[in-house]
């Protein structure tokens, strides 16, 4: 069995030397300075570089694909466009997302909240914004609990999709954040999450569809009908009257996009549904959605629209009171164009995975010498991902021998394992702290 780290690989069950691999000896005869002259390495440099290879020896065996291209949506300082991206030592970072939502990262507070201080994102005290939180988790003495509290100082419109949620930790419950009279402060939202109990810091992330809508599919709705395109499929069945309403149901594969459904009536008016019902299993995603007040004879189609996913995210948020961070504010596209690109369609197809790279300025957060990750947007239930136990949340670094520090690092290893007949994927994920490692199949062999 060989074994690889970065450009060496040696047959460690029989114990010979270290080589470089054939990959990187390509690479070096690129370089013409290297063919023209032998460098002299002097015998402390013998030292350095040999307590170096000792030193990888001790992470997963992990490599680079050959050929690895920049994931979209790299990330980018939003100093230009947030309001306070780096706030005054003790207040509330705020931040203007996609739309032109304002909210507050308000700070923290240990779980239960009632008669303990809090700290503003920075790790400085700060004031406390309630009296309780309705949710509740449970945990074990190697971790803590942190409530994190936001507040809304103007809502995205009701055609905005917005959500949020905090990355780094474990168990995570929501509930209403209530004054002394047990009545909930409108404003404000917060989470419970559960926390390695060495764990200095995490990032709040706020997930935002503002953008407009582009048309996959359509139908007239009058019979059973299915299609497909640019590695997307549709399936449609007969729309019908309800107790009112015009409704249709549809099972689509598009699972890196906001998704609406729309009826355009006989006068080439859209009309949005009601909030459409949705389950998921496979790779597809079936929805049902209401249009009230709408007859069916006065609806010409019905459209299938999606629009890109951005994320703002809040990075360097403390975890411990006193502990002094300094919070960054950063923003970028969270998912590529169905119609450019389909890796995030191969991980989601094959793996039952929605992912997202995590940012390299956040990822020496995470307390690991990895050099990038991919953080679990989603997960597909009765997937191979579900099944292997892979939870949203998670943070990939490795599957097969590859690290998959972004998105085409996952095609790369599926791909390969495709051409190799490979079976069981090992793949390597952060939770918690930790780092675990385990086997899943790919749907796509």
């Amino acid at each position: 069995m060989k074994t690889h780290f970065g450009p060496w690989t040696t047959a460690i069950d029989t114990g010979s030397t270290a080589q470089l691999s054939a990959f990187w000896q390509r690479r070096l005869k690129t370089l013409p300075t290297m063919n023209r002259r032998t460098a002299r390495v002097s015998s402390r440099s013998r030292i350095v570089l040999a307590a170096l290879a000792m030193t990888a020896i001790g992470f997963p065996a992990l490599r680079f694909p050959d050929r690895v291209a920049a994931a979209p949506g790299a990330p980018r300082d939003a100093a230009d466009k947030n309001d306070a991206p780096a706030a005054g030592a003790g207040q509330p970072v705020r931040v203007t997302l996609p739309g032109g939502a304002v909210v507050e990262l308000l700070g923290l507070g240990e779980h239960p909240s009632h008669g303990s201080p809090w700290w503003a994102p920075d790790g400085e005290p700060t004031a406390v914004p309630y009296r309780r939180l309705q949710g509740n988790v449970t945990t074990d003495a190697k971790e803590v609990i942190r409530e994190i509290a936001i507040r809304w100082i103007r809502k995205s419109p009701d055609d905005i999709t917005t959500s949020w949620s905090v990355i780094g930790g474990g168990s995570t419950a929501g509930g209403k954040a209530l004054d002394v009279d047990g009545k909930q402060v409108e404003p404000i939202e917060a989470l419970a999450v559960a926390f390695p109990a060495n764990k200095k810091t995490c990032l709040v992330r706020f997930i935002v569809a503002s953008g407009v809508w582009d048309t996959l599919a359509e139908t007239d709705g009058q019979s059973v009908e299915s299609q497909g395109k640019r590695q997307l499929g549709f399936a449609f069945a007969p729309a019908y009257e309800h107790e009112g309403a015009t409704k249709i149901t549809i099972a689509h594969n598009v699972g890196d996009r906001d998704v609406r459904i729309v009826a355009v009536d006989r006068d080439g008016k859209s009309i949005p549904s009601s909030p459409a019902s949705s389950a998921g299993a496979q790779g597809f995603i079936q929805m049902t959605a209401s249009f009230p007040g709408l007859r069916l004879k006065d609806v010409k189609e019905f459209r299938v629209q999606s629009r890109v996913f951005q994320v703002v995210e809040i990075q360097n948020v403390s975890l411990q009171p006193g502990q002094q961070t300094r919070p960054k504010v950063v923003e970028r596209a969270a998912t590529p164009d169905v119609q450019s690109s389909n890796e995030s369609r191969a991980t989601w197809e094959g793996l039952g995975l929605s992912l997202l790279p995590v940012a390299p300025d956040q990822f020496p957060a995470h307390g690991h010498r990895y050099r990038g990750g991919l953080v679990v947007t989603n997960v597909t239930a009765d997937g191979p991902a579900a099944v292997a136990g892979i939870q949203k949340g998670d943070v990939l670094v490795g599957l097969h021998t590859y690290e998959t520090a972004k998105t085409k690092d996952v095609d790369f290893a599926l791909a390969s394992a495709k051409q190799n007949a490979l079976g069981a994927l090992k793949f390597y994920i952060l939770r918690g702290g930790e780092t675990l490692y385990g086997h899943m199949n790919s749907l796509k062999r």
